[in-house]
């Protein structure tokens, strides 16, 4: 009994210090200036890859879940903020994992250079999101599943960072099989 309860307190605090650094990252991320840093290059493929290994170190997937990354131009050096970026993929990686608990979350960048634009996918075959909730899960504090742990702030932050990095995240209406978030990032 003492070891479970070790685990449950392990757990609290983890889920517990996860809400107040999101509290930390929002509060900071508001009150920033709007012009954004956007003065380094990545290779993108590095950073999904580092974002998917991070995620499954992180003891937050299922085991029968698969975690795959797949890009369509592995040595695209993107302009970006590294940080902003690596939060947003984080953050969406994590809210998939906590929805899926067998199947798949695949990350995924396309880089189209004639429209000036990076679109990435992040797809999972989870509980999927009502289309009554599509639009309300990018507002603060809003959960679809109340009885999940978090404050509804991961996808909040995760729009607020896109919109500073002069992009647009949605929810994929038309998929079906879980849930598709597909954000855009410009190409200067």
């Amino acid at each position: 009994n003492l070891k479970k309860y070790s685990l449950y307190i392990e757990e609290s605090t983890d889920v517990l210090l996860s809400n107040i650094d999101n509290l930390l990252d929002y509060a900071m991320y508001m009150s920033s200036d709007t012009s954004t840093s956007c003065d380094e290059y990545i290779k993108l493929s590095s950073l999904c890859s580092e974002c998917v290994k991070q995620l499954i170190s992180s003891h937050h997937v299922n085991p029968n879940v698969n975690v795959s990354f797949h890009g369509n131009d592995e040595n695209f050096m993107l302009r970006t903020n590294n940080e902003y970026l690596h939060n947003i993929l984080a953050n969406l990686l994590t809210n998939s994992a906590k929805y899926t608990s067998e199947g798949s979350i695949e990350i995924a960048y396309f880089v189209k250079k004639m429209d000036r634009q990076v679109i990435f996918t992040i797809t999972d075959t989870g509980i999927g999101i009502d289309s009554d909730n599509e639009n309300r899960i990018f507002d603060c504090f809003e959960q679809v599943n109340s009885f999940e742990q978090g404050m509804g702030l991961g996808l909040t932050i995760c729009r607020e960072l896109i919109h500073k990095l002069g992009g647009e995240i949605n929810v994929d209406k038309n998929y079906r099989e879980g849930a598709r978030f597909v954000f855009t990032h410009p190409i200067s």
